[in-house]
């Protein structure tokens, strides 16, 4: 499902039912502080797993050797593009060769993937603090189908915050994304989203049109960000509805504070589509690929124009000119 209904916008999900949870100003970081202190020492021998060469973290896992990868997440303002925020990749080897992430999760495996997507999260969490910002915002992914009970949910809030704390950064900065797979039942995806929110963090519906992510899962998450996956946005981009279907979504999620990421931005066309439909988060190859540290990212990335207006002017690769929480309103 592509076109979100305003009709169903209203009746379901209501201002007063999400605005307090869509955009939340104040952080919760010393609730995170408290859980943290009675957590800390069974997550001690998970962390020896990750090691620090050439001021990169990166982990073993049985045969893997996990690193991280981060692509940015561009915002569109009037008249240029600001660096908002990277999402967490990994980039496993193995034997010294890379092997694409679905190896790595092979659902028949005989190791606990549950662990290994933890791991990443960790690796992530600390190649991130490397960039010494305060504004840039972290996406994680997260797969609902690794949780089937309040405990096991607990345990993953309990080894999140135990990293961010570690590193001084405030939940409020991570966006965790809740990917397409299949969850167990509906309540371990409100449970998930619920102790997110509460530590201080955003939610985002990773490939909205594919698989699980599905207007069913739009109504329990009720997330902040709502990623349009990559296929489902090219194949849009194909058809004259594009700009109008776009600015439909778009315009629908920002009156109960959702904003739309449109991903696998590719072409220029693509990337005019997006623009021409005010879509206000943008990511994919047209604009930069993922690099294993964000520091390689150059000063100006690849995007070369608006359309109708000059060369694009970026802020300082680490500077976005927006943070998350001024998100709370309708953006022009």
């Amino acid at each position: 499902m592509l076109k979100i209904e305003r009709k169903h916008l209203q009746n379901e999900i209501t201002p007063d039912a999400t605005g307090h949870l869509a955009l939340q100003r104040a952080s919760k970081f010393s609730i995170a502080e408290q859980r943290t202190k009675a957590n800390d020492q069974d997550h001690c021998s998970f962390k020896n797993n990750v090691q620090n060469r050439d001021d990169i973290y990166h982990a073993n896992f049985g045969p893997f050797k996990l690193q991280s990868a981060f692509q940015p997440i561009y915002m569109v303002t009037p008249d240029n593009l600001s660096l908002f925020a990277f999402e967490a990749l990994v980039r496993p080897e193995k034997s010294g060769t890379m092997v694409v992430p679905s190896v790595l999760f092979d659902p028949s495996a005989n190791y606990n993937l549950a662990e290994l997507d933890r791991l990443c999260r960790t690796i992530h969490i600390r190649n991130y603090q490397l960039l010494q910002n305060d504004n840039a915002t972290l996406f994680l992914n997260i797969n609902p189908a690794h949780f089937d009970n309040a405990g096991s949910i607990e345990t993953e809030l309990k080894y999140l915050i135990s990293d961010l704390a570690e590193h001084k950064i405030p939940a409020s900065r991570l966006v965790c994304e809740i990917i397409e797979t299949k969850a167990v039942n509906d309540e371990i995806i409100t449970r998930l989203c619920n102790g997110l929110r509460e530590i201080g963090a955003k939610i985002a519906v990773d490939d909205y049109g594919s698989d699980h992510s599905n207007w069913r899962r739009f109504e329990l998450v009720r997330p902040d960000v709502l990623k349009l996956d990559g296929l489902v946005f090219r194949n849009l981009c194909k058809t004259p509805a594009a700009v109008p279907a776009l600015k439909n979504l778009t315009e629908s999620l920002h009156e109960i504070g959702c904003i739309l990421l449109v991903e696998g931005v590719e072409s220029r066309n693509q990337f005019d589509i997006a623009i021409a439909a005010g879509v206000s988060l943008i990511q994919g190859y047209f604009l930069a690929r993922p690099k294993k540290t964000a520091q390689q990212f150059p000063m100006i990335p690849t995007a070369p124009f608006l359309p109708g207006q000059n060369k694009i002017h970026h802020s300082q690769v680490f500077r976005p000119t927006i943070s998350f929480n001024e998100l709370s309103g309708p953006i022009q």
